[in-house]
């Protein structure tokens, strides 16, 4: 599990909403039982087999917890070995020795497990050796290659969170420091096979693959950027070829890699859980020719990996079933290499403080491969983005074409299916096919045109009826189309798929005017008559100004692109209850947190002139989406709303706080500034250049209007009242910050699950 060191180094506690929902039906995996850790979380787990025992090497917020699990129905807890009370624990064995990491500290815990099932195991505190001779203190994770004899702590407080290695080979119980890699910083967790490392760069999203030979002089292979750039944990496939990822983010995916040619590192496919769930994914294990990964809130999957450029889900088991979509709450891990095959699996239990392991047997079946390609009937082109649906088939299998038109996808259940391939602009087609265990079936697909029509009208104002000239005109659905009126306010809009549209006309100083479920069958006509005024929900560019020093984070009109490490740091959606789906926002292209935003530096947006000499008391009204890191109350960055006549400029409101949902704005600009007819809204974001680690900066605006009258309550901005309670739920304690205009006072009630105060 990860939070952004950046963030944890100044106490920034992230926190994830929980929702309840009903998850797919289990496959292929059977309960066998469960045991429950009161008063404690649990993370993640590891297994241990000897003299016709098996053990679950479970890890405790209190320290190591060994489970005996022998008899897969009756687990016995066997004893937990004191550490620090942390709830980052991760768990390796080499030969009969387990080792134990923590961020809380103490350095590497050393177990010999020799003596079990007795309950005094032999344990110690390894904190360096040689050069950092009790210098090893906080360790994320770590990965053994069982291979060579080398142990790789990451994400420790030595070597910029790099990997620091140990020799393990020549005594297990005393290891002995040999080197370290920190090339590319930070390493969250890794994969390392024969002197070979996969290390997961999880905050620059990408792995890197590195020879270790020479340990005091690595040397770095190759690099690639995973689906979700926020590459979390990796494994190697037997035959060393292909490598799996993680992204722990929502969602997010499983994904091969062909690591055959370090310089040409290849993604083959990546597949979800449960697609359309905004799930997370944490960790993998490969067993054969399957991938055992742990996804927080959906619990245990198996994917059969033999294809790696067919990824296909032939097993899950929810053991978080009170728990779906996003967030990083749930299953944290799952150990797939006991000789019985039976799988361990840990649940946090931060909803309630009581950890559980669970004990599954899975069956393993070879799942049933389709492929294709889908072509447009009227040119024989390569159609990409086509959904592939495979009806009635296992829950979210759906796929798109690529660019090339080709798709591959599969079942976990062997028959006969009906395969349906859809695209906007294109008529639907449908086929059957029979799908054989292990197999390969082909299904090619030819989609005809859809018909199209066109929309033609005037714009016109409102009382005196003349003409707009250059109005925007837009048919918005599940394809949007738009055109502008020519100078005397006629427009066609053609190439209208046909279907259900919002028509909607527009101009800068005039209201929109909508009409709804509007269906396009035929050639159309529509007249639009806009009243004057000041409104703007971005459908349409009117040609806002930006500026700015920052070289990032540009503002653009989009759909947001949601960041989401655990928290909302920038929107999913736009501005509900506004038209359209788009809004303005600083930098739209990816989901990781830095990528993108506004950056050491100011970033501005200037709206077009408004003549505000006809209102009496205009009124400021939008929607405004800022989050930035505050510290101890201080905030670092900054948003400002300015509003200027063309002479002199005025401030309306300020923000430096962490609020991650929309917020409104409703404001009188007249107390603050004489009114004219230049005036113009500044939206100043300013991103403290001399705190670069503080790098989540995100900025949405929507919903702009002005409006005649007054305000609610006070001159100064009004917001709605927001509260965020970190962390939520919580168990002993948590912080809460409300979000409250001055002169106004609230009171905060608390209610268990219960609803008891």
């Amino acid at each position: 599990m990860s939070f952004l060191p950046a963030l944890q180094r100044f106490g920034v506690l992230l926190f994830s909403f929980l929702t309840l929902a009903v998850h797919a039906q289990n496959l292929n995996v059977a309960m066998r039982s469960k045991v429950t850790f009161p008063n404690q979380t649990m993370a993640n787990i590891c297994g241990y087999a000897a003299n016709g025992h098996e053990y679950a090497l479970c890890g405790g917020s209190k320290g190591l917890y060994i489970v005996e699990v022998t008899n897969p129905a009756a687990p016995v807890k066997i004893v937990q070995i004191p550490g620090p009370d942390n709830l980052w624990k991760e768990i390796k064995t080499y030969q009969h020795y387990a080792y134990v990491t923590t961020e809380g500290g103490q350095g590497l815990q050393i177990v010999d497990l020799s003596a079990l099932p007795s309950p005094n195991p032999a344990h110690k505190q390894y904190t360096g050796d040689g050069s950092i001779q009790n210098q090893l203190n906080s360790i994320h994770a770590l990965h053994i290659d069982t291979t060579a004899g080398y142990l790789y702590a990451f994400g420790s407080n030595l070597s910029s969170g790099g990997a620091v290695i140990m020799d393990i080979k020549t005594d297990p119980w005393n290891p002995v420091y040999v080197g370290s890699y920190d090339q590319n910083g930070y390493i969250h967790d890794g994969f390392v096979d024969n002197d070979t490392l996969y290390a997961c760069h999880i905050n620059q999203g990408f792995f890197s693959m590195v020879a270790m030979t020479d340990k005091q002089n690595p040397v770095v292979l190759g690099a690639q950027t995973s689906p979700n750039f926020f590459t979390h944990n990796a494994w190697l496939t037997k035959n060393r070829k292909y490598l799996l990822t993680t992204d722990e983010v929502n969602n997010s995916f499983l994904a091969s890699f062909d690591v055959t040619d370090p310089t040409d590192l290849k993604l083959l496919d990546k597949v979800q859980s449960n697609p359309g769930s905004n799930s997370m994914v944490h960790n993998t294990h490969i067993v054969g020719d399957y991938a055992v990964t742990s996804w927080y809130n959906d619990g245990v999957t198996i994917v059969d990996v033999s294809d790696p450029t067919n990824l296909v889900q032939v097993g899950n088991y929810d053991i978080a079933p009170n728990l779906s979509g996003g967030g990083s709450t749930g299953c944290w891990g799952v150990y797939p290499f006991l000789p019985s095959g039976n799988l361990i699996a840990t649940t946090m239990g931060t909803d309630n403080g009581t950890g559980e392991l669970w004990v599954l047997t899975p069956t393993y079946v070879r799942a049933s491969y389709l492929k294709g390609s889908v072509t447009a009937a009227s040119t024989g082109n390569p159609l990409s983005n086509v959904k592939i649906e495979i009806v009635g088939g296992d829950p979210g299998t759906i796929e798109f074409s690529g660019n090339t038109g080709q798709y591959s996808m599969g079942q976990a259940t062997a028959g006969a299916y009906t395969i349906r391939a859809s695209k906007i602009g294109y008529q639907t087609v449908e086929q059957t096919v029979t799908l054989t265990t292990a197999m390969t079936a082909t299904l090619n697909f030819v989609m005809p045109d859809i018909a199209t029509y066109s929309l033609s009208g005037t714009v016109v104002r409102a009382g005196d009826m003349q003409p707009i000239p250059f109005a925007h005109i837009g048919a918005i659905g599940g394809a949007n189309f738009e055109t502008t009126a020519d100078a005397n306010g006629q427009f066609t809009l053609p190439g209208i798929y046909q279907g259900n549209y919002q028509l909607v006309a527009g101009a800068w100083g005039y209201q929109y005017q909508t009409f709804q479920n509007q269906g396009i069958t035929a050639n159309t006509s529509k007249n639009f008559v806009l009243s004057k005024g000041y409104r703007d929900d971005f459908v349409f560019d009117y040609g806002w100004e930006v500026s700015g020093t920052s070289t990032q984070g540009i503002w653009e009109i989009a759909k947001p692109v949601e960041v989401n490490p655990g928290i909302l740091l920038s929107p999913a959606a736009d501005f509900t209850g506004d038209v359209g789906n788009t809004c303005y926002v600083t930098g739209n292209t990816s989901s990781e947190v830095g990528i993108d935003d506004v950056e050491s530096g100011t970033m501005i947006l200037t709206s077009p002139p408004m003549d505000l000499t006809t209102y009496n008391e205009p009124i400021l009204k939008g929607a405004l989406f800022f989050t930035s890191i505050t510290i101890n109350q201080q905030s670092f960055d900054s948003l400002t709303i300015f509003i200027t006549n063309g002479t002199e400029t005025a401030q309306l409101a300020k923000f430096g706080d962490f609020i991650p949902a929309w917020r409104l704005i409703n404001t009188q600009i007249k107390p603050h500034i004489a009114l004219s007819n230049n005036m113009r809204l500044i939206l100043y974001c300013d991103e403290n250049p001399a705190f670069p680690d503080l790098d989540s900066y995100e900025v949405a605006f929507d919903f702009f209007r002005i409006t005649e009258g007054a305000p609610t309550g006070t001159t100064d901005i009004v917001t709605a009242v927001k509260m965020v309670v970190m962390p939520n739920p919580f168990k002993d304690q948590a912080s809460i910050a409300c979000d409250l205009p001055d002169g106004l006072s609230g009171i905060v009630k608390i209610t268990d699950l219960n609803g008891k105060t």
